[in-house]
């Protein structure tokens, strides 16, 4: 907190951290300093008086003046407090496994039954709300109290609405402004755009026709995309048993076509922007087999099936020689080998706090190293192993990664330089917050590693056996169903042993400590996955969505 003053003879005391930076090493927000204020003060001298002690009244000055500066001290600490739970809040609520608050066990505190249509799928987390498509309805249900707030109609019950990739192996949905909503086939759709208040913002038809893909797309868009350009037929041969989908492909595919992809704003069909990927040489041929007659044929077709999804906010889009990731501002991620993904889903990981990371591989590709890239998409450094991406995190920019190179663990700074190795063999990054790592390594151990110097702080040679009277099923290293925290506490999810229920096992840990702060087993009636959304704790089964506070 400074102090100037001003000619006036008052005061300004500026209610920002020191060095203009917020708790986590994070940036304060542009409007960080103006919302915090800065508080002035007038301090009038009062002249002595003639008669008395003349020392009397600038003794008295002095102690308002220090009791009106302890006062703003404390002003400002609470002010600055405020001010790091606002951006450590922010980044939670985005975070992969961000949870506002991990002090109390979870329990059910509410929940929307299936009515029998089942509780529908859950398409979007925007303003504080879930948004479960029941076939032609949308409802808004709030997060804390499982309230309906509002209700959306949608034109049938073929709609196609969100467009994301909910979940992963990091359990997170990312909040949202706009939601769209696609319904129809052929050469017309019908688009339905709503807003985070439940209401409709645009609906309209729009002409598809010559467009090979059109799907919904994050942040209120449409992602599509088209076959474009001429190739010539590839001279190669297909063998093997289709119907067990038992194909090899014979020959080398060099020629095809490209492909034009385009962002377009689906409340007013304006392009944000368009993008044409390039043939590049297949490297997995099986991406260019089409399966005709009922499956029992397959042939090479170089214009097939296009491909297209949304992992977190990036775009993905495949095809015959064809495979490109976007950033939502239209910037492709810069790999340096061809087309050839084995899966998708585990090809590209966003990074909490910014940039991305590419696991290159991919068919026919010597090299085992991930790719580490900047928020543009650009590669920044090659790493010699798989880097090692947290289930869940604070959500602030790591200034340390962690990367397994053979039976190795190796951690090294944002400019690639390597600050400690490790014989610990990390099989999984179970949280990262505070500049600790939470891992389990091929042991079965749960290890809690100060990620700067690379020490283990606390461990546990078996967690659950210090979990009393619980029964778990499995190892802990490849069993944990989700992981969350709140910054300073890491909650693990794993499923409970028990032929005649279905429940799982919750603890929560001191990331500094490794102290076990609770334990709770939670019974329910279906199969499901717990999620953090918005900063809350969610439960989707087939039978219901529940909210865990």
């Amino acid at each position: 907190m400074g102090r100037r003053r001003d000619a006036d003879g008052s005061y300004t005391f500026d209610l920002v951290p020191d060095g203009g930076d917020e708790p986590g090493g994070r940036a304060p927000r542009p409007d960080a300093a103006t919302s915090a204020g800065a508080v002035v003060v007038h301090l009038e001298r009062e002249e002595p008086r003639p008669h008395g002690d003349p020392d009397r009244a600038p003794r008295r000055y002095r102690r308002l003046v220090a009791a009106v500066v302890v006062g703003l001290l404390a002003i400002g600490a609470v002010a600055v407090d405020m001010v790091g739970d606002r951006s450590r809040a922010a980044a939670l609520r985005v975070a992969s496994g961000g949870v506002l608050d991990l002090s109390e066990p979870p329990a059910e505190t509410w929940r929307v039954d299936a009515d029998g249509r089942g509780p529908g799928g859950l398409v979007a987390v925007m303003g504080g709300a879930a948004v479960i498509q029941h076939y032609d309805d949308l409802h808004g249900v709030d997060l804390d109290t499982g309230a309906r707030r509002w209700e959306v109609r949608l034109p049938d019950r073929s709609s196609e609405c969100g467009g994301y990739a909910l979940w992963d192996q990091r359990a997170r949905i990312l909040p949202t402004r706009l939601l769209v909503c696609m319904s129809g086939s052929g050469d017309e759709r019908f688009v339905l755009v709503v807003d985070a208040e439940g209401s409709v913002v645009s609906r309209r038809a729009i002409d598809v026709a010559g467009t090979d893909v059109v799907q919904p797309a994050p942040d209120g868009a449409i992602l599509t995309a088209s076959w474009v350009g001429d190739a010539d037929e590839p001279d190669v041969a297909v063998s093997g048993y289709p119907v067990s989908s038992d194909v090899q492909v014979h020959g080398e595919i060099t020629d095809g076509y490209d492909a034009r992809v385009q962002l377009i704003d689906a409340a007013t069909g304006e392009v944000r922007w368009e993008r044409v990927v390039e043939f590049e040489p297949v490297l997995d041929a099986h991406g260019c087999v089409e399966f005709t007659d009922g499956g029992r044929s397959a042939e090479i077709t170089l214009d097939g099936e296009l491909r297209a999804a949304a992992e977190g906010e990036l775009l993905w889009v495949s095809g015959c020689g064809i495979d490109a990731w976007f950033t939502p501002s239209g910037d492709r991620l810069d790999f340096a080998v061809g087309a050839g993904w084995s899966t998708h889903g585990t090809a590209v990981r966003e990074l909490d706090g910014g940039g991305y990371v590419g696991s290159p591989g991919r068919l026919g590709t010597t090299t085992d190293g991930d790719q580490l890239l900047g928020p543009d998409g650009r590669v920044r450094r090659e790493l010699e192993g798989h880097l090692l991406v947290p289930r869940a995190s604070d959500g602030g920019a790591s200034r340390v990664h962690l990367v397994r190179v053979g039976q190795q663990s190796v951690a090294v700074d944002a400019d690639g330089r390597t600050l400690w190795t490790s014989g610990l063999r990390v099989q999984a990054l179970l949280a990262q917050t505070g500049g600790i790592a939470v891992v389990s390594d091929a042991e079965g151990r749960i290890v809690g590693l100060h990620l700067e110097t690379g020490e283990e702080i606390w461990a546990y040679r078996d967690l659950l056996s210090e979990v009393e009277g619980e029964e778990v099923w499995g190892s802990v290293s490849n069993l944990v169903l989700s992981v969350f925290t709140d910054g300073r506490r890491v909650a693990l999810v794993w499923p409970a042993l028990d032929q005649e229920r279905i429940a799982v096992l919750w603890v929560a840990l001191d990331t500094s400590t490794g102290e076990i702060i609770w334990k709770r087993t939670l019974e329910h009636d279906a199969w499901g996955i717990d999620l953090a959304a918005d900063g809350r704790l969610l439960r989707w089964s087939p039978t219901a969505l529940s909210g865990l506070g």
